[in-house]
């Protein structure tokens, strides 16, 4: 909206452990600031949006008790990279959140995979939520193979399209 850009990543440090990071250019592509988010075990950004009041809604994975059960981190920022609200969502296995998008009703549709619940292996996990990260639903997708890397996109009719790879490896 400014003109410039941001990037959703993380850092690691010598222990292993890593931090969500947001980065935030101008439109010649230097740095205008840094956050750091998380600051325990692991967590990780995959995937970054402007959102309408010109701040940002990043998914990743957040591991909240340092014992490698991962689960989706979505964290709400306002233009200056300040935390607003976050939310994870997941069970006792790993689930890792790649896509997000901003939904016409003000809500987010989030896209991811888990170990949790499903079929079997990594699963294809969607998750509807409202403005504020709140559950409205969420589905599984799968079979006893592995799926990864989830994307999906709002339709307009209300509807969404989902693509996420599948394999036997």
């Amino acid at each position: 909206m400014d003109g410039g850009f941001a990037l959703g990543g993380a850092i690691q440090d010598s222990t292993g452990n890593s931090d969500g990071l947001l980065y935030k250019f101008d439109a010649n592509g230097d740095t205008l600031w840094t956050k750091q988010f998380g600051l325990s075990f692991w967590e990780a950004f995959y995937q970054c949006k402007q959102t309408s009041d010109s701040g940002f809604i990043l998914i990743g994975t957040k591991d909240i008790f340092g014992n490698g059960n991962d689960n989706i981190w979505l964290l709400k920022t306002d233009k200056n990279g300040n935390t607003k609200w976050e939310k994870t969502y997941g069970g006792g296995g790993i689930e890792y959140g790649y896509s997000v998008e901003l939904c016409y009703d003000g809500g987010y549709i989030l896209a991811g995979y888990t170990t949790s619940y499903g079929a079997g292996g990594s699963d294809t996990y969607i998750i509807k939520t409202d403005s504020v990260g709140n559950t409205k639903w969420s589905k599984t997708y799968g079979n006893i193979y592995d799926d990864c890397y989830p994307v999906i996109y709002p339709l307009p009719d209300g509807n969404y399209i989902v693509g996420s790879c599948v394999g036997k490896y």
